[in-house]
């Protein structure tokens, strides 16, 4: 994707603390992938928050908030790598690995790649706050979009206040699932009947099975699902569930944004019906409210970087 394409950005999710990935893997790894994207590349860092996760990987779970602390020191590493110019000799503190009188070359295009993580906890957002350009949240309130638009707000003025603290600004992200249909009654019925056909899950803790005994969870973003204060979703996926009329579905991604959602990675059902009515439907109405902004035009007084341009969009 990073050869045969032009204008998107690349992210690649890694489990970074398990497997075979030493910090100069992922140094040597992300400077080619960065040259080939001619700087449109970047990583989701994934820790593991499932027992079974480090479980495929012979390993026991490493705890939560060290995990963080691990993940900090690998990518105080990488990112020496990725911007010193002296060789670097290191051995871990909190991680298995060293490194010894070591060097990348060439370096990424244009310092840094883009890392992301999605964050819930304490220590995550002190790892976001210190590491991320892009942060991916979840409704403190759980998937119903009331509940998630009444939490939110104090959710992300946390996080903001913790990357000021460190000199820093990012994005915020969220990830809603979209129903969309003409009118109001289909998108429910659609909602629902997607809802009511969902498979039941016994408790083999096979991947991907959520509701197993088993599968072992520590996330703290998730825990707004379990509370009976908030208004529940229909468990259809995404971290909020948006269902409506194309009008309706614009005027709840306007409210997202009204939060302090900094943009959106959309889910659908059927991608392949769904996004279609959504390009057709409810795109348009977007761009029409102002929140969707092609490239190449004014944002806030920095212009976008069009295909062709000498430097690097740093305004993502």
């Amino acid at each position: 994707m990073a050869a045969a394409t032009k204008s998107i950005l690349l992210i690649s999710t890694m489990h970074v603390l398990c497997g075979p990935l030493h910090p100069l893997h992922i140094a040597k790894y992300g400077a080619t992938l960065d040259h080939i994207a001619k700087g449109r590349w970047g990583i989701n860092i994934v820790t593991g928050h499932r027992a079974i996760e480090h479980e495929m990987f012979g390993r026991q779970r490493i705890e939560h908030d060290k995990r963080y602390e691990m993940a900090g020191e690998l990518f105080d590493v990488v990112n020496s790598l990725w911007g010193e110019t002296e060789n670097l000799t290191y051995e871990g503190k909190v991680s298995p690995w060293r490194l010894e009188n070591v060097w990348i070359k060439p370096k990424p295009l244009y310092g840094r790649p883009v890392l992301v993580n999605a964050t819930g906890s304490t220590a995550s957002i002190d790892f976001a706050a210190t590491y991320s350009d892009l942060i991916f949240i979840t409704s403190p309130g759980g998937a119903h979009i009331d509940s998630a638009l009444d939490t939110l707000p104090e959710h992300i003025a946390l996080i903001r206040a913790a990357a000021k603290a460190k000199g820093r600004t990012i994005k915020i992200l969220i990830n809603p699932i979209i129903v969309s249909r003409d009118t109001p009654e289909e998108a429910e019925a659609y909602a629902q009947s997607t809802a009511d056909g969902k498979p039941k899950q016994d408790s083999k803790a096979t991947f991907g099975n959520t509701n197993a005994k088993a599968w072992d969870s520590d996330a703290h973003a998730w825990r707004g699902r379990k509370d009976n204060r908030h208004k529940q979703g229909l468990g259809l996926g995404g971290n909020i569930e948006i269902i409506g009329d194309p009008e309706q579905v614009v005027d709840q991604l306007a409210k997202l944004h009204e939060v302090g959602i900094d943009g959106v990675q959309l889910s659908f059902y059927d991608f392949r019906a769904d996004l279609e009515y959504f390009g057709k439907g409810i795109l348009p109405l977007l761009k029409e409210a102002g929140l969707r902004v092609e490239p190449g035009v004014e944002v806030e007084g920095k212009r976008r970087k069009r295909k062709g341009d000498d430097e690097k969009d740093l305004n993502r």
